[in-house]
């Protein structure tokens, strides 16, 4: 396998790490993250968005951003239905997202994500037991369209019921990305 594929899948990695260990219901912490998860060492709140950043030098990501979306239930229970991770590859400079999606809606019919009334189809990666994962790198001109967006939301279609929306809010992404940026970061 070519070093850049390695390092692309070393990212894709790190960043589903992430992404279950935030699944989760409380902040993540290493001696209870799933999959050998490390814990951030420095986190913190930009709008809607969380930043990530954690000290590990085989890290292809050392920071990343994330927001989870929970669902309240009839009875009043709170849990995550999705979390969206981004992150660049530093070695690559390209940026990475990751989206955990709950299990059972309807895998052929994907996932799509509604940006300000377009829509952009997800294909599914993989699902593993705690969701299905939708992974890949996505370009400058969808980045800067989440930046100025005035609604987001990823929508899946639950068989039975029909579809179902995830809306995200992108209060604080483009500070909280800007944040993360290579070029905006001092340490690597």
């Amino acid at each position: 396998m070519p070093a850049e594929a390695r390092r692309s899948a070393a990212a894709r990695a790190a960043l589903a790490a992430c992404l279950m260990a935030a699944m989760g219901p409380g902040p993540a912490r290493a001696e209870s993250a799933p999959g050998g998860a490390i814990a951030p060492d420095q986190r913190e709140s930009v709008g809607d968005w969380m930043v990530e950043c954690f000290d590990a030098p085989d890290i292809s990501a050392p920071c990343q951003i994330y927001q989870r979306v929970t669902y309240r239930a009839a009875d009043g229970a709170v849990g995550p239905v999705a979390v969206l991770v981004a992150a660049f590859a530093y070695r690559e400079g390209k940026l990475h997202i990751a989206l955990a999606l709950p299990l059972g809606f309807d895998l052929a019919q994907g996932a799509v994500l509604g940006i300000d009334g377009d829509s952009f189809a997800l294909p599914v990666a993989r699902c593993v037991p705690r969701g299905c994962m939708v992974e890949g790198q996505i370009g400058a001109t969808l980045s800067d369209r989440l930046g100025a967006a005035q609604r987001v939301g990823v929508t899946v279609s639950v068989p039975g019921l029909g579809p179902f929306l995830m809306p995200l809010s992108m209060a604080g992404f483009g500070d909280a990305l800007g944040a993360i940026a290579p070029e905006a970061r001092t340490d690597g």
